[in-house]
């Protein structure tokens, strides 16, 4: 099976995984006692307009009847209407998943310009001083609650220091005085674009914090996979050979150690970008961010289950694409690798 054909059986299946995804999560949705029509209607709400809800919902039907309603509305771009904002929950996707797709990308950023690095001098320098001081902050990284490192960094950096601000995406003078044409909704790119270098400033200080509470267990989990690769790596007999001719260690160790332990790294890497979107759900709920993970919540404590289903079914396809997108890397970065039947 070539490239093309692997792409394409894999498209296929994230069109299963959704499914299935969408089935899951519509019957845990189904089976929650909270009643969504009593949280829209109002606790005095009289039986005629809560059944009137029902009948304008279609929450009056049997519950199959419902998921392949919804299913059929999703095929047609209609993603439904958040009773939270009011607003189409497409929409509402559409302008809160850009500050989280820049906040995510920027943690990972973090992650990766930290973590390799670090494994890759905690493998050179084995058992070293260096070495176990790096094996013991990866450890602590990884057992690092998110929402307790995100409470210590507010009272380190904003209260005790008070070099970075305590919430929020961007300052409210700012945002007034000096606003954000938007383009991509990523606002470091938008500003930093049209020359608002005020507004740059600001958006950066704003998610410094959040986006390194996020990466700590990223540049962890990354330091370590980096170390155990390159480990096994160096300790081959064709880089043994390779110094033994005389080459430099720096062709050795880049030309031959560094290439040949990519792919366990990248596969690594794509993990903690994937970490990353499960756990800004958490972060952005401490930074008070204005994500889509911050709107997922609120909609879930609203009973409003319509944005919460999108919300899932955008993520399941999210980790799915970068999944094949690691696949084909593998293949750019080792043309060993094949894609047979078996796959």
């Amino acid at each position: 099976m070539n490239l093309l054909a692997y792409i394409r059986k894999r498209l296929l299946m994230l069109v299963l995984v959704l499914l299935g995804l969408s089935i899951i999560t519509f019957t845990m949705i189904n089976l929650t006692p909270v009643d969504p029509v009593i949280l829209w209607g109002g606790e005095k709400a009289s039986p005629e307009v809560l059944e009137k809800v029902r009948q304008d919902y279609g929450l009056d039907q049997p519950v199959v009847v419902q998921y392949f309603h919804y299913m059929a509305n999703i095929f047609q771009g209609n993603f439904g209407v958040s009773l939270s904002t009011k607003h189409e929950v497409a929409a509402d996707i559409a302008t809160y998943f850009p500050a989280t797709l820049e906040l995510v990308l920027v943690a990972w950023v973090f992650a990766l310009l930290v973590g390799v690095p670090l494994g890759i001098l905690s493998a050179v320098k084995s058992n070293s001083i260096f070495d176990g001081l790096t094996r013991v902050v990866s450890l602590g990284g990884i057992s690092m609650p998110l929402f307790w490192l995100g409470l210590l960094l507010q009272m380190l950096l904003f209260k005790q220091l008070g070099w970075l601000p305590l919430q929020g995406r961007l300052d409210d003078m700012v945002a007034i005085l000096n606003p954000i044409e938007k383009h991509t909704g990523l606002y470091l790119i938008d500003s930093l674009i049209t020359g608002n270098y005020i507004a740059f400033g600001d958006a950066l200080k704003h998610i410094i914090m959040p986006a390194l509470t996020l990466s700590v267990s990223g540049i962890a989990t990354i330091m370590r996979m980096t170390r155990s690769c390159m480990l096994e790596i160096l300790s081959k007999d064709y880089m043994v050979m390779a110094k033994t001719y005389g080459l430099s260690k720096r062709k050795v160790f880049f030309q031959y150690g560094l290439k040949n332990a990519l792919v366990p790294i990248i596969t690594i890497v794509s993990m903690s970008m994937c970490s990353n979107l499960m756990g800004s759900v958490v972060v952005e709920s401490i930074f008070d961010w204005p994500g889509i993970g911050r709107y997922a919540t609120r909609c879930i404590l609203n009973a409003d289950y319509s944005p919460v289903m999108a919300v899932v079914l955008m993520m399941g396809a999210i980790y799915v694409v970068i999944n094949l997108v690691v696949d084909i890397l593998y293949f750019m970065i080792d043309k060993r690798i094949a894609y047979d039947s078996q796959e």
